[in-house]
């Protein structure tokens, strides 16, 4: 092209940049259109915005197929750089592209892998914000180490500061996910707050453009970070008819999930009966399509047969009991999947009904929590305190009981803050419980029955959920 035609080609993809930050391959196509003789730095952008585009388009259809061929335009402009520089920007090329395709099927391990190869430097900044976000998600799924998941939330932060003015949609992109860190993993009130005041208003600045109106649903999804249960549950409702009217199978799931979990906590059975036999549907008429964290719907599913059996038992012991040693076993084998994402939540729950109804593992299911998870985030360490509290009490050990009741009481965890008056409630009955260790007699059922009926007169339907005397979780967030 000619001098004054490429420098308009140039001018209108930053033109898009600014108005239509979520168009990559329009703004890839017309910087490859400005190109001069030799033009590195123009080359490398514009390859690696036409590979976030390829990256946007792999989930709109599902899979990491390239029906859109932009892996063979990408390679054509690649050979056009300097020979030095070619082999470098291959293998960023190469390794990006293995751990997405990694990454769309859950294997979060293997993703890391060749994410973790890539040179920073090699990066445009919208790239390398995209790969920080995957090796934050990587991390928060696996919930393997504290320190890592920080570590990685804080280098995405301070990237997408940097490109907050330049890249809209990125920046959405990444605080959505880095409001999940900053929430649950690595508490940050203030990051919260200006990822928060900032998403809100990209948003509204881009209103009525399918992205961005995305990414509202994405956080109406994810509404339990923000809202206690009977808001989050309208919240999800509403990403769930969102998704369904834009054919969005992946965020239809994900949104039933979640809504699921909230109905869950908020008693309300046939809501929650009807979403997880949605996510179940869609699970088994998938087609080759990839579902993330299938376990967390196994999970909303025994806990919701639990709990529906629990009320139905009207506080019969025999039958409450056989329910929670079918629930227990339940959760036992979605812990032997080994899934490469595995919660401690659901170790949790399995511990709790465990001993609830005295299986003959728990206690050494419990020993070994507390060995393998040292390093928790606060909403985790709440669970392993408060079981760790139980089997003191009923043990007998005053002491230690009462060394992990301070515990609790000191952890204020965000994902909890909503029923703090529930949970205020519940340790003060612990508290006296510990001042007549012999009126348990060592039994948890009675241990569980006592806290649930001096919490329940609370006027709040979540304090059946989290009145109770061994606590279970639903999950009700996904972090993507």
């Amino acid at each position: 092209l000619a001098k004054k035609e490429r420098y308009y080609h140039h001018k209108f993809s930053e033109f898009l940049q600014k108005n239509h930050p979520e168009d990559y391959y329009s703004r890839g196509k017309h910087l490859a259109l400005s190109l001069q003789l030799s033009d590195t730095k123009t080359i490398v952008e514009a390859w690696q915005l036409l590979l976030l585009a390829y990256f946007r388009r792999s989930i709109e259809t599902g899979n990491a197929g390239d029906f859109y061929n932009i892996l063979n335009e990408i390679e054509e402009l690649i050979n056009r750089l300097p020979t030095n520089t070619i082999d470098t920007q291959r293998h960023v090329l190469v390794e990006f592209t293995r751990g997405y395709q990694e990454f769309v099927k859950y294997n979060y391990k293997n993703a890391l892998i060749h994410f973790q190869a890539i040179t920073p430097s090699r990066l445009i900044p919208a790239c390398l914000a995209e790969c920080q976000r995957l090796i934050l998600l990587c991390h928060i799924q696996l919930a393997e180490d504290l320190r890592l998941i920080v570590q990685s939330a804080n280098e995405l932060y301070n990237t997408i500061e940097v490109i907050g003015h330049l890249e809209d949609e990125q920046y959405c992109r990444a605080a959505l996910v880095l409001l999940d860190a900053y929430i649950d993993r690595s508490i940050d009130h203030k990051k919260v707050n200006i990822l928060k005041n900032k998403i809100i208003r990209i948003i509204q600045d881009h209103m009525g453009i399918p992205e961005f109106d995305e990414f509202e649903a994405c956080y109406n999804r994810k509404a339990a970070l923000y809202y206690p249960a009977i808001i989050a549950c309208r919240q999800t409702e509403q990403s769930i008819q969102f998704y369904k009217k834009h054919f969005n199978r992946n965020g239809t799931y994900m949104a039933l999930c979640n809504h699921s979990g909230n109905a869950i906590v908020l008693g309300e059975y046939p809501t929650a009966k009807k979403a997880i036999k949605e996510c179940i549907s869609m699970i088994n008429s998938s087609d080759g399509w990839y579902y993330p964290s299938q376990y967390k719907v196994e999970n909303n599913e025994i806990l919701l047969n639990f709990l529906t059996e629990e009320r139905n038992g009207c506080g019969d012991r025999e039958k409450i009991l056989v329910a929670a040693q079918k629930a227990a076993s339940q959760f036992s084998k979605i812990i032997g999947h080994q899934y490469d994402e595995v919660s401690h939540v659901v170790l949790f729950n399995y511990i709790g009904l465990s001993m609830l109804c005295q299986t003959s593992t728990w206690e050494s299911d419990l020993l070994n929590a507390n060995r393998l998870l040292p390093d928790l985030d606060e909403f985790y360490q709440y669970y392993l305190y408060d079981l760790n509290y139980a089997n003191a009490l009923l043990k007998g050990d005053v002491t230690i009981a009462k060394s992990f009741l301070v515990k609790l009481k000191s952890l204020d965890a965000p994902l909890l803050r909503h029923y703090r008056v529930i949970l205020q409630k519940r340790q003060f009955v612990q508290e006296d419980l510990l001042n007549n260790v012999t009126e348990l007699i060592g039994d948890p059922f009675k241990y569980h029955s006592i806290i649930n009926m001096k919490c329940s007169h609370l006027q709040d339907d979540s304090c059946y959920f989290w009145g109770r005397g061994f606590l279970l979780s639903d999950l009700q967030f996904l972090s993507f």
